[in-house]
């Protein structure tokens, strides 16, 4: 069975468009499809740390907990998940990783069954990591067919170590197909 590893932040939930539109206090009016850097920071006008406080808030928040999953995702793998193994590997700050892990198995739970986290690091999480990134982490799996995630540095190492890596359509990447075009590149 071919196995699919895909990211949770802005592939498996819109996370950052759901904390643009509906968490953030944007005063600048900046739309999502202008973030064409992430992380967004400068566009934002608001320094690393403050936009780091304010994404770690909502993820551990009321209202990332009832934010459905990305539509096009979520009707892929309705229709497709039972054809593969999937797991679910995202960078998140060892306090908030658990709000991903329940978020993840509430809404996917009945296709994917393994979550991995790679630590963000915060000044208040401990200094061991057991992966330093993304890549070592699929360095760690057995036979990955596809990884889908939406940061490009992820993309390129994944390809780096031969996984065949599917950048996900964002407004910080390059990626010109679409949602549902990426998805069908996985049938």
């Amino acid at each position: 069975m071919k196995t699919i590893v895909w990211d949770i932040d802005d592939v498996l939930i819109p996370s950052t468009q759901i904390w643009l539109n509906e968490w953030f206090k944007n005063p600048h009016g900046i739309k999502y499809q202008d973030l064409h850097q992430n992380p967004p920071h400068e566009i934002l006008q608001i320094s690393k740390d403050e936009y780091l406080k304010s994404l770690d808030e909502f993820r551990v928040s009321p209202l990332f907990e009832k934010t459905s999953p990305t539509k096009e995702v979520y009707t892929w793998f309705l229709k497709n998940g039972h054809h593969f193994n999937h797991i679910a590997l995202t960078a998140r700050p060892i306090k908030n990783a658990s709000y991903a892990s329940k978020w993840l198995f509430d809404h996917f739970g009945n296709w994917i069954r393994q979550f991995v986290f790679v630590p963000s690091k915060r000044d208040t999480d401990p200094l061991f990591n057991y992966f330093l990134n993304k890549k070592e982490a699929l360095l760690s799996f057995n036979n990955v067919t596809y990884f889908i995630d939406d940061t490009p540095i992820n993309i390129n190492n994944a390809k780096e170590i031969g996984i065949n890596a599917i950048e996900f359509p964002r407004p910080w990447n390059n990626q010109k197909l679409s949602v549902n075009e990426i998805l069908d590149l996985l049938k």
